[in-house]
């Protein structure tokens, strides 16, 4: 629920406009800010296997494994299986739009002084669109 509310208080701010952040983005810090990072082989594959890690490491995690444990017949579990997936496809499409919106929104140099990785983004970005609400 915090993620979706956040994920509609950035197209708020980017006029419903889901490209908004990425375009916002492109304009104020350039081509190699959005541009997906290139390097050797293994800098590529590393990348690959990640995003396939995610994709299908999800379905594994113990709180969707559960969906799967508790339903009566076949039936309900593949129902159960589809209703997970659509979850984290939506979750997965807003991703992009939460990053480009926190380094538009809060600042590269914010996100960094928190955190060298930059694994406080969304939290940051939470914090200045939602307060201690979100």
């Amino acid at each position: 629920v915090c993620a979706v509310a956040l994920f509609l208080l950035v197209l708020v701010r980017f006029d419903f406009y889901p490209f908004g952040p990425f375009s916002a983005a492109l304009a104020e810090f350039g081509q190699h800010f959005v541009a997906p990072r290139r390097g050797d082989g293994a800098a590529s594959f590393d990348q690959l296997s990640q995003t396939v890690g995610l994709v299908l490491g999800v379905l594994g995690l113990p709180h969707v494994m559960i969906r799967f444990l508790t339903v009566p017949d076949a039936q309900q579990a593949r129902t159960s299986a589809y209703t997970s997936l659509w979850i984290f496809f939506g979750f997965y499409l807003m991703i992009p739009v939460l990053g480009y919106g926190a380094a538009i929104l809060v600042g590269p140099g914010a996100i960094a002084a928190e955190n060298k990785g930059g694994n406080l983004a969304v939290a940051q970005l939470a914090e200045t669109l939602g307060g201690g609400i979100l």
